[in-house]
């Protein structure tokens, strides 16, 4: 299998794989992280096997910007299909779109349930007292 390079520009000529598309999604916290992320993309999209030159199986390692817009689209060069017609050719993109995962916030307690509580905790106290 051939891949192809990310330093160099396509040659038109040369056979290249199909380009994939796959969605992933991101905690916010790790937008802007200097070690990137590691996602899970599928090693087969729509029955096409993707190329994986690192051997991380379906582990893609992305460095994503802090202001990263949720949706945006990231082309992974040489990460995508690995064969035209039954042939091994260089592999195609990978387009890979980010889903911005919301903060979830804590559950909040009802109010009515921390009174509960704090009478609970006083009606115990006074039962200690007459015991």
């Amino acid at each position: 299998m051939k891949l192809a390079s990310i330093y160099e520009d396509a040659d038109e000529n040369t056979p290249r794989g199909a380009d994939l598309e796959a969605q992933v999604q991101v905690e916010p916290n790790a937008l802007g992280l200097a070690a990137g992320v590691k996602v899970r993309v599928p090693l087969q999209i729509n029955g096409v096997q993707r190329a994986d030159p690192h051997g991380d199986g379906t582990k893609v390692h992305l460095h994503l910007p802090a202001t990263l817009p949720q949706g945006a689209v990231l082309r992974l060069r040489g990460l995508g299909g690995t064969t035209k017609g039954g042939q091994d050719v260089a592999a195609g993109d990978l387009y890979v779109r980010i889903e911005i995962m919301e903060k979830v916030a804590p559950p909040r307690w009802p109010l009515w349930l921390g009174a509960l509580a704090t009478a609970g905790a006083a009606i115990a106290a006074l039962a200690s007292l007459l015991t």
